[in-house]
């Protein structure tokens, strides 16, 4: 009930109105499905009707205010209102959350690439908007593929080095040339030369704190 009632504040909160009758259907379905929460009885109202839409609604909003930005982290799609910004932010591939003609963007494989992307990308969104730290996260998911092409598939930090970088850098060209990659993604994938890269090259830099350590050369 508390959630429900939370529900109802969320939503006038935002300008929506619930009918009563809206609200004594909804809480009789939570009562025949004996539903422990709003979440668990969700999915099985009917489809397109005001119960739906508040018992979603409600879910949603329950669940975003029992989130912190240190919870989403361990998650590998965010939810950005947790930053006061909107959208998801997904570091395993995002062809479900394109829109603009935006391409998908790659899966980062490795743990320790993924980790230390989810570490920048937590501090990024403090002071950036979305914009630019889904196009650096969608450079590290082609340096992960890149990654992936070598025996090890790019696991191990420690065995990583120049070469790598370099290799990395010539194929963005080669696709840039080949038109396969836009003037808009090159930048921020050249960039990643700057967060990424630099780190395997032991010089610091902010995304890498929570990964990789010094490269062999």
């Amino acid at each position: 009930m508390v959630e429900v009632l939370y529900g109802i504040q969320a939503a006038v909160a935002q300008g929506r109105q619930v009918m009563p009758a809206t609200l004594r259907h909804a809480v009789e379905h939570l009562r025949r499905c004996d539903a422990y929460s709003v979440v668990d009885a969700a999915d099985t109202a009917a489809a397109r009707t005001p119960v739906r839409w508040f018992l979603a609604f409600t879910a949603d909003r329950t669940g975003l205010a029992r989130s912190s930005t240190e919870s989403e982290q361990a998650k590998d799609v965010w939810d950005l209102r947790l930053w006061g910004a909107s959208g998801r932010l997904s570091f395993a591939g995002n062809d479900a959350f394109c829109h603009n003609g935006r391409q998908p963007s790659r899966p980062i494989s490795q743990a320790w690439l993924r980790e230390a992307a989810k570490a920048w990308a937590a501090e990024a969104l403090v002071s950036i908007t979305p914009g630019p730290v889904r196009a650096v996260i969608g450079a590290v998911g082609l340096f992960s593929e890149h990654l992936g092409r070598r025996p090890d598939t790019g696991a191990d930090p420690e065995a990583l080095g120049h070469r790598d970088v370099e290799a990395f850098l010539a194929r963005l060209s080669r696709l840039h040339q080949a038109g396969t990659l836009s003037v808009g993604q090159e930048g921020p994938q050249h960039r990643l030369g700057r967060p990424f890269p630099a780190g395997l090259q032991g010089d610091g830099p902010d995304p890498a704190r929570g990964g990789a350590r010094r490269a062999r050369r």
